[in-house]
């Protein structure tokens, strides 16, 4: 009887060590496969955060681009503006003097008809 316990002493105890290694290689493997998804996870931050900076750096640059955009259009506008404000002037002043040399004509000649 006492060897019938020994033995059931010796295979609880070997069933005890076969648990504790599938125990310590499930637990090697969980920890591998943790750090490989933490490894995966931060070179999937990494990668958005470039994407993020690339993204910016493009936003700004169009950003840029289009306000250059926008000030040489309205610089543009302001030019023919003054050119337009200019032969405005021009057209009236000349409106003006005909008005004028008509204006004389009209006196001399009401003069002359007096």
């Amino acid at each position: 009887e006492i060897a019938a316990l020994r033995e059931d002493l010796r295979v609880a105890v070997a069933a005890r060590e076969e648990l504790r290694k599938t125990l310590d290689a499930a637990q090697q493997k969980a920890e591998t496969e943790m750090n490989h998804a933490k490894r995966v996870s931060e070179a999937s931050r990494e990668g958005l955060q470039r994407a993020e900076s690339q993204f910016r750096a493009q936003f700004e640059g169009q950003t840029k681009d289009f306000q250059k955009l926008l000030d040489e259009l309205r610089l543009k506008h302001e030019k023919e503006m003054e050119s337009k404000r200019q032969e405005v002037q021009r057209i009236r002043a000349e409106v003006s003097r005909e008005a004028d040399t008509e204006r004389s004509m009209l006196q001399r000649e009401g003069a002359k008809a007096l």
